[in-house]
């Protein structure tokens, strides 16, 4: 029995087109014939909380082109491709939180592997979406997530407190309890004003979207 040998990477956020596609199924059929599915998510939770996300399941090119032309926004899109004796491919994108692509191949033949990784990467990375790319990267969407949320609502909710507590029960016992209601109230605030940051940025800057 023969290893299975497998390489995956990150996807850039990318703009798809009915080109492109024409272009992958070229790549994906280079060595002949293959057996593919897309599943494309239809849904609109740019959170992620959504836990039964509604998806279409293609298996005709024109009609997957005409599915994702249609769609407002595309949720989710992920693209598998099973080659004979040869391996699989698989290419996934999804839109909302946390947004990003990866790009999984695996099969028997090290150099079948290394050769459609690369072909695939390099025909994505010919439509990579920079601001996006670098905005949903782990440091980017760590600041949008949780560092710029608990900056913003710690300042609001520290002056809103001397504002409105008293100097003298802020200097009483009563501190401990206004520190802990203090704390309560920024997390609660942050988690609001990150759920808002996130929406915006998703609808200004999807991670894959079709190109109009």
């Amino acid at each position: 029995m023969q290893d299975v040998i497998a390489r995956k990477g990150r996807l850039p956020a990318c703009v798809l087109s009915g080109p492109l596609l024409e272009e992958l199924w070229r790549v994906l059929g280079q060595e002949g014939e293959y057996s593919w599915q897309a599943k494309v998510g239809t849904g609109g939770d740019l959170l992620g909380k959504q836990m039964d996300r509604p998806q279409e399941v293609i298996v005709d090119h024109d009609q997957l082109v005409a599915l994702l032309a249609s769609l407002p926004r595309i949720d989710s899109l992920r693209i598998t491709a099973e080659f004979a004796e040869k391996g699989a491919v698989s290419l996934t994108f999804h839109n909302y939180s946390r947004p990003g692509g990866v790009i999984v191949v695996s099969g028997s033949d090290r150099a079948w592997v290394g050769a459609k990784y690369q072909d695939l990467r390099t025909l994505l990375e010919a439509v990579k979406e920079n601001v996006a790319t670098k905005l949903y990267h782990w440091l980017g969407f760590a600041i949008i997530h949780s560092v710029l949320p608990l900056a913003l609502s710690f300042i609001v909710v520290v002056l809103a407190a001397a504002l409105a507590i008293p100097a003298w029960a802020r200097q009483s016992e009563l501190i401990w309890w206004i520190s802990v209601g203090t704390m309560i109230a920024t997390l609660w605030v942050a988690a609001k004003v990150s759920d808002r940051l996130i929406s915006h940025f998703l609808q200004k800057y999807p991670y894959i979207r079709w190109l109009s």
